[in-house]
């Protein structure tokens, strides 16, 4: 009687010499020039969506697109516009009717680091422009008396490299003589130290910002949260407008 394991061992050496004589048929093809088409696996990843990767980062174009130049300036009243963008080299031009003698003010609130410049023209006349409202306020506001009936046109672009959102607010105001002085701030009063344990802070957005060729951009007037833990050391750049005065300033609850 046949031991149970050869019947087992039987079909084995079968399979391999059929393998021995499968290459020995292949390195003689080889031999003789010949190219054996060779056997190609497709591995097909189980069933699901195919994640596409997306720009999660950019801004969408706003609703008055395309409004880049005179010809195309969106038709606008007196009321507010809001949620307006401004990405790369885009411009947002709005034109408005006025009757003479009528005094118009056109301002922009920015966010997200936005830093907007806005310019008046009359048939096609630069009239007054504006950059920022305020040394603490990047945002723009200009103000002008129509001479005449007629059309204006406002162009809104941005002022630095950074992308952001943005409010337009149009209105008629009364004309006067000499602009609202803004108001100084007055300093807060300083907190009284007291002890406590030293918690540990998590890494705040901007690492790793280390060094200067690491430096966090900022833009002057908006206020940001950031964290400084132990041996940390944070480098911040920003552009410097010519004739501008600059302040920076930290602000902890921490001693």
């Amino acid at each position: 009687m046949m031991p149970r394991y050869q019947g087992r061992l039987f079909p084995f050496i079968i399979i391999l010499a059929l393998v021995l004589v499968l290459s020995a048929t292949a390195i003689k093809a080889q031999a003789e020039g010949q190219n054996p088409t060779p056997i190609v696996i497709t591995l097909t990843p189980g069933g699901g969506p195919t994640v596409l990767p997306t720009d999660e980062g950019s801004l969408p174009p706003d609703r008055f697109e395309p409004n880049n130049d005179a010809q195309t300036a969106t038709p606008i009243g007196l009321q507010a516009e809001t949620d307006l963008t401004l990405v790369d080299a885009d411009v947002d031009a709005f034109t408005g009717y006025l009757k003479a003698g009528q005094t118009v003010q056109i301002g922009t609130t920015v966010y997200g680091g936005l830093d907007s410049h806005l310019a008046l023209y009359w048939d096609g006349q630069l009239l007054v422009e504006n950059d920022d409202r305020s040394p603490i306020d990047v945002g723009s506001l200009v103000t002008w008396t129509a001479p005449a009936d007629g059309w204006y046109v406002a162009l809104v672009t941005k002022a630095t490299l950074y992308d952001g959102r943005y409010d337009l607010t149009t209105a008629l105001v009364e004309p006067t003589a000499t602009p609202t002085a803004v108001p100084t701030a007055l300093p807060s009063p300083t907190p009284t130290p007291t002890s406590s344990p030293t918690p540990i802070l998590q890494p705040d957005l901007a690492e790793p910002n280390n060094s200067p060729e690491t430096a966090r951009p900022v833009t002057p007037g908006v206020h940001t949260t950031y964290t400084v833990g132990a041996g940390d050391v944070d480098y911040f750049t920003f552009i410097a407008k010519a004739g501008s005065r600059y302040v920076c300033e930290t602000v902890t609850d921490q001693v």
